[in-house]
């Protein structure tokens, strides 16, 4: 991802309508950089959501998203 330094950006886990947990990641180069965000949910769910929330006005670019599930312990 990149965009304007300082920007942030706000990633969350969702069940369908509801909010679950969050995190988020200011921009800190203008160029390309890799972000990575770990989320662990706290209920179970087959209606999943992720929610990208760009926090300040401006132009990001994305490249690719990956998402890894991750067994329950």
């Amino acid at each position: 991802m990149k965009g304007t330094v300082g920007n942030e950006v706000k990633v969350t886990l969702m069940d369908f309508r509801t909010n679950d947990v969050s995190q988020t990641q200011p921009i800190t180069l203008s160029d390309w950089k890799y972000y990575s965000f770990s989320l662990k949910a706290s209920m179970l769910s087959n209606r999943g959501r992720i929610k990208l929330n760009f926090l300040d006005q401006g132009t990001y670019f994305i490249d690719g998203i990956h998402v890894t599930n991750s067994p329950v312990n």
